[in-house]
């Protein structure tokens, strides 16, 4: 009776803080940006060769996908998209042997066990010659505490001991923390051949001006949640401030 009564109150507090008026976008300490065309400053468009690519995937496998919808359902596009190349594309065995490794955002590991993927990506992909994995990183942690945690993995574990073909794919802040690791680690760069940004918080999130890691805690006390405090700077690492910095 005491758990589901501190169960209601701190979930009555987490809305609470939800509700509050909405976050600065800019504040005093924001650095100014300055937004250009990606076409400007060096960067190839290769939004119309990736679709190509991923409708081409989902026309050929889509008995085996779950989750399968067209392909006009699942990309948007987005302004001006380049025409296609009508390249072939090939859907072979890869001959790479990338291996894949997920770095999961905030508060991931409060509530993996809840999310039952059963290996279900890891076990499609492995059967055209990759190799898929999420990375053990802390949720309510720093960039700067999790960036280590990529370094360790990277050097310490076995199975990536000898790999120079490894791409880490972040997701919101675990893309964070993964430039983080990147910067901070030049050991690890001859290992990394790509960084993929899933909805990445690169900028920092102007959510995080106004929150405070007491509130993002709070899921620490979840029933089942199996996640720690770590080292508290979730939150602190995601202001843009800091971010840019």
């Amino acid at each position: 009776m005491n758990v589901a009564r501190s169960t209601c109150i701190a979930l009555l507090t987490l809305i609470s803080a939800c509700t509050s008026p909405f976050p600065r976008t800019s504040t005093g300490e924001t650095l100014p940006l300055m937004l250009m065309p990606a076409t400007r400053v060096g960067i190839s468009d290769q939004r119309a060769r990736f679709r190509e690519i991923f409708c081409a995937i989902l026309d050929e496998r889509q008995d085996s996908l779950p989750d399968y919808r067209p392909c006009e359902e699942t990309l948007t596009r987005v302004n001006k998209e380049p025409p296609e190349s009508g390249d072939p594309v090939d859907l072979g065995q890869s001959r790479t042997g990338l291996t894949a490794l997920i770095v999961p955002g905030v508060g991931w590991d409060c509530f993996e066990e809840w999310m039952d993927t059963h290996d279900t990506m890891a076990g499609h992909v492995e059967q055209f010659g990759y190799r898929l994995s999420t990375l053990r990183v802390e949720g309510l942690s720093s960039s700067t505490r999790n960036a280590a945690l990529i370094r360790d993995a990277l050097l310490s574990d076995p199975a990536l001991a000898d790999t120079r073909n490894v791409v880490l794919i972040g997701y919101s802040k675990g893309a964070n923390d993964s430039l983080e690791a990147l910067v901070s680690y030049p050991e690890i760069r001859e290992r990394i051949v790509a960084v993929i940004s899933a909805a990445g918080s690169i900028g920092g999130s102007p959510l995080a001006e106004d929150a405070k890691q007491a509130h993002l805690s709070l899921i620490t006390n979840w029933p089942g949640a199996e996640c720690t405090a770590g080292d508290a700077g979730a939150i602190e690492s995601l202001r843009p401030s800091v971010r840019q910095q």
